[in-house]
């Protein structure tokens, strides 16, 4: 098995994340609501070392703010799960408010 500091030396290099920030990923517990983006939103937290994700598909997902920019169905959809993916990594690590 791999060693969680090799899976994710690249992210731990960067000023943003650091080891710190890692194990503050990999304690945290977060829920991706909604449907669409959610996958990918899903896989971008999970493969960013988050400790736990879990779906609630019947929830809201917050607004993509966008999703005008993007003319097909499923590239918003991609753009919108990335994007939150993103804002709530960012949200662990401290680096912006809820």
């Amino acid at each position: 098995m791999t060693d969680p500091g090799d899976r994710f030396s690249r992210q731990i290099r960067l000023q943003e994340v650091s080891a710190e920030g890692q194990e503050k990923l990999g304690r945290s517990v977060v829920e991706v609501r909604g449907r669409d983006g959610a996958e990918i939103e899903r896989l971008y937290l999970e493969r960013a070392g988050l400790g736990l994700v879990t779906v609630d598909a019947d929830a809201e997902p917050p607004p993509f703010p966008h999703a005008a920019e993007f003319r097909h169905a499923e590239t918003r959809k991609i753009a919108a799960g990335a994007g939150r993916a993103l804002h709530t990594l960012r949200i662990v690590l401290g680096i912006e408010p809820q």
